[in-house]
């Protein structure tokens, strides 16, 4: 995996993002039916940490915030964060 460094930190990310709207919750309202529960989302996030990727995107938009929760949840669970 090939990484950068965020502005003059000395923060690394893949250079490669794993996008996060397909996560979270879906509700009424919702401007999309086709999201992933937190368990598919851990097991995508563990896959993703696995070859490499430590960039994700997501915003309390997607899902109305339950992507974040999921996203974080899965982090927490699953990468050794300093």
């Amino acid at each position: 995996m090939q990484y950068t460094t965020i502005g003059r930190t000395d923060i690394k990310v893949s250079c490669f993002c794993l996008g996060c709207m397909g996560f979270g919750e879906v509700r009424e309202g919702a401007l999309h039916k086709w999201t992933l529960g937190p368990d598919d989302t851990k097991a995508i996030i563990k896959q993703t940490l696995a070859t490499g990727i430590n960039f994700f995107d997501t915003v309390m938009a997607y899902s109305f915030g339950t992507s974040e929760e999921y996203v974080g949840q899965a982090l927490r669970e699953l990468a050794p964060r300093d």
